[in-house]
């Protein structure tokens, strides 16, 4: 019996230690698996992480896309000035060319006023020889008026005295003419 009981303390025994084996296995697994569960955690962080760089990067890329098409315009609006200026210099360049060919409008305009001067200048030189001829002919002129005004005041008197000696014989006549009237009536 006692050799069953060796054998049966020796299974225990066997037994024991395989309980003891399989609960330090369970406490190894359990080890294991709480260190999987704050790798899986780390890993959830880690992929959390991830998301929220991807977003950010997402975001980044938004805003360079936004700058991209803010540059674009800006570039347009650039090309635009450009034309727009290059339109002003043509127009400045017209505006140019237009202003020459008034100024040699104007050169040729001056030329021909000089000319005309200088013939004006030689054509008064001759009129005021012509003028010191008038003056003297308007001085003589003048005397023949004065002489004239006389002439012409005596012929008033004249025609004056004329007119009164014509009133007179008028009236003469016709005083005559009633006498006359009256001596045919009287008959």
């Amino acid at each position: 019996m006692e050799k069953i009981l060796n054998q049966i303390l020796d299974s225990l025994n066997k037994l024991n230690q395989k309980v003891d084996r399989v609960e330090r296995e369970q406490q190894a697994m359990r080890a294991e698996m709480q260190s999987m569960r704050a790798e899986l955690q780390a890993m959830k962080a880690e992929q959390q992480a991830m998301k929220a760089e991807q977003r950010a990067m997402k975001a980044e890329q938004q805003a360079m896309k936004a700058e991209q098409q803010a540059m674009k315009a800006e570039q347009q609006a650039m090309k635009a000035e450009q034309q727009a200026m290059k339109a002003e210099q043509q127009a400045m360049r017209a505006e140019q060319q237009s202003m020459r060919a008034e100024m040699q409008t104007i050169k040729a305009d001056l030329k021909s006023v000089k000319d005309e001067q200088q013939s004006m200048k030689t054509m008064l030189i001759s009129q005021g020889d012509h003028l010191h001829q008038l003056i003297k002919i308007v001085g003589t002129t003048n005397a023949h008026l004065v002489d004239l005004k006389e002439d012409v005041s005596q012929i008033k008197d004249i025609q004056e005295k004329q007119q009164r000696v014509l009133e007179r014989l008028s009236l003469r006549s016709l005083t005559h003419e009633i006498e006359i009237d009256d001596l045919r009536r009287a008959k």
